[in-house]
């Protein structure tokens, strides 16, 4: 009789776990070699609606959205892979064939060679890179302070210049050093027009006590990329490549990284990479960033990036103001939280100008690589992020159907559950019987 409650219990456990343990184990995880043998999957193999996938299109097409690819990864699998121009589907060498350019000059390019400019996601992969200098000894951590690192470029009677003494690596990743920055002007003409000298940015006057106030501000990225480059002694591209593109198998042709001189009180130095833009790369390159991410800075076994670094820079550290109610920051990546976004999951973005974004989603275990040149836009509630977090709302997400998803091999459980009970059922038949 013990022998037979324990052969039941058993069966019933399976059953249970079989039919509700989520999707996330429902394929051993795929570590992608190179582009061309990444495995591609179909949406349905990975349950999601194609059906809710096509509306999707039909939004873009309908409000003018200018997405120019979407690329889905699940578990690990490409299951969705497009590229558009003019809202028609074309092959990624069509979309490596044409370079539009929003802007004069040659760092406004949208595409150069196939390759994307990705703007602002730069700035989520050199908290990456900080996240690699910790754990390689280069820093401290994020309590040491810019200044420690640079004790020789404090300007000179500039107001609240003991106070500025205390910005440390933290505030920069969370754009909250007090700097009085307008990103709008600051960043896209009144900076550049100086060589992109970083004495501009640490005379700007601190205008809240570092660590209290959010204020986006590329000049903060760009401070974060002198001190890689001063603590690495290596280009902040050159650095990248070899302790994060490299091992996670990125072709070194896929990644191009737009560098200037970079002027500090008097001296030019030449070739410097931009901290907070200037990547152009492709977007299977931005799906594998974003399934490096999703593994907690793990790939295929190896630990590239800690960790305890993915888990800090996903948490909020600080709220954005003005830039919607429904975002919070970590170091240097948007969050949306569920609770505040009325969603079913959470998830967080590395997200660039016009469109360009990385949006990680763990409980679904998946990632959403979206290209766009949305500089035309005709209303302000639709120009990017808002609607690509919008599609990947209201479309991405809901196509994903949970409820009858199970964990490897969930067949064999369910068979091997109801081979146990009609085992004991038949056992205690025959017990009647004699």
């Amino acid at each position: 009789m013990a022998k037979k409650k324990v052969i039941f219990g058993i069966s019933m456990l399976v059953m249970l776990f079989a039919c509700c343990f989520p999707h996330s184990l429902a394929l051993a995880y795929y570590f992608p070699g190179d582009d061309a043998s990444w495995t591609e999957k179909s949406l349905s193999d990975l349950n999601l609606d194609n059906a809710t996938i096509e509306a999707m299109y039909d939004y873009i097409k309908n409000y003018s959205h200018y997405i120019q690819s979407v690329l889905i990864s699940r578990d690990g699998y490409i299951i969705h892979d497009q590229y558009l121009e003019n809202y028609d589907r074309i092959s990624a060498r069509e979309f490596g064939s044409w370079s539009p350019s929003i802007m004069v000059g040659p760092q406004y390019t949208q595409v150069i060679d196939g390759k994307h400019a990705m703007w602002s996601v730069t700035k989520s992969i050199t908290s990456l890179l900080v996240g690699i200098a910790i754990a390689n000894g280069n820093l401290t951590g994020v309590d040491q302070k810019f200044f420690d690192i640079f004790p020789d470029k404090m300007p000179l009677n500039t107001p609240n210049e003991t106070i500025k003494l205390d910005i440390t690596l933290e505030d920069i990743l969370t754009m909250q050093t007090g700097l009085n920055w307008s990103e709008a002007s600051d960043g896209f003409s009144l900076w550049p027009a100086t060589g992109y000298n970083l004495t501009y940015i640490l005379n700007k006057t601190l205008i809240h006590d570092p660590g209290t106030t959010f204020e986006y501000s590329t000049g903060n990225t760009e401070l974060l990329a002198a001190v890689l480059q001063n603590v690495t002694g290596m280009l902040l591209s050159d650095y990248a490549k070899e302790v994060l593109f490299d091992p996670i198998g990125v072709n070194p042709a896929d990644v191009f990284w737009f560098n200037s001189p970079w002027e500090w009180n008097t001296i030019t130095v030449s070739n410097i990479s931009h901290g907070g833009f200037g990547i152009y790369t492709k977007p299977r390159i931005m799906a594998r960033i974003g399934e490096l991410c999703l593994n907690n800075g793990s790939w295929n076994g190896v630990q590239i990036i800690p960790a305890q670094w993915i888990t800090n820079s996903t948490q909020e550290h600080a709220t954005p103001i003005g830039l919607g109610e429904d975002s919070m920051y970590g170091y240097l990546w948007w969050l949306r939280p569920a609770y505040k976004s009325n969603l079913t999951v959470d998830y967080y973005s590395a997200v660039g100008a016009f469109g360009q974004q990385i949006t990680v989603i763990p409980a679904l275990n998946m990632v959403v690589a979206i290209t766009a040149d949305t500089i035309l836009e005709p209303s302000p509630e639709n120009a990017a992020p808002h609607c690509i977090n919008y599609i990947i709302d209201h479309y991405i997400i809901p196509a994903v159907k949970e409820t009858t998803q199970g964990i490897p091999g969930y067949p064999l459980f369910l068979i091997l559950g109801m081979i146990s009970l009609s085992a004991i059922l038949i056992v205690k038949k025959k017990k009647t019987q004699l």
